[in-house]
């Protein structure tokens, strides 16, 4: 149940961009402040009928997801500490956003533990996400390129997670096949800058 509500409350986390307060035309898309769209949230939430515990969760998400762990004010509540990680890191690896590379992203956001961020929640979400978080973009010892598309399973396979062939040994366009990574030849390098952009469209 209270993965459930998690779910609902990171899905529901920006719904105050739809109420559009203090939106004005210099905005792009007429979009409101970034500063309001939390409390325009939990505004929007707490309007539905009925009540419930995870009403009150998922408006306090809406509420605190921006803000830091150590917040002089006082710690955000679990769930906005949880989508604080999440979104940020999204925020970095999304094409529409820093478009970094996720294992750079994780270093990004160790970088904020027990500041920006809950330290513990972080490290469950790297330990989740392993060495090579999925999009990580690799090359093969025998020169294949692969995409990771999978989390840790067991704590055995943390730095060999599945992968999608992207481009093949010989050179040529991967088939988008399925390996896992646990039984294919050593990771080599992990892909960046020109060499991921190649990978993508090779």
């Amino acid at each position: 149940a209270d993965l459930q509500d998690l779910g609902v409350a990171a899905m529901f986390h920006d719904v105050g961009y739809a109420a559009r307060e203090g939106a004005t035309p210099d905005h792009p898309g007429y979009a409101p402040p970034f500063e309001r769209h939390g409390s325009a949230g939990a505004r929007l939430l707490l309007k539905q009928r009925g009540f419930h515990e995870a009403k009150i969760r998922r408006a306090l998400c809406c509420l605190d997801h921006h803000l830091d762990h150590n917040d002089p004010d006082g710690r955000p509540s679990l769930f906005g500490r949880i989508v604080r990680i999440a979104e940020d890191f999204d925020n970095l690896v999304r094409p529409g956003g820093a478009a970094i590379a996720p294992a750079l992203a994780i270093r990004h956001l160790q970088a904020g533990s027990g500041t920006r961020y809950d330290p513990v929640l972080l490290q469950i979400f790297v330990n989740a996400l392993g060495s090579f978080p999925p999009g990580t973009r690799l090359e093969l010892a025998d020169g294949q390129w692969v995409v990771t598309a999978g989390v840790v399973r067991t704590a055995e396979q943390f730095a060999r997670p599945g992968a999608i062939r992207i481009r093949n040994a010989d050179g040529t366009a991967g088939d988008q096949t399925w390996i896992d990574l646990s039984e294919a030849p050593a990771i080599r390098k992990v892909l960046m800058g020109k060499e991921a952009v190649m990978g993508k469209e090779g």
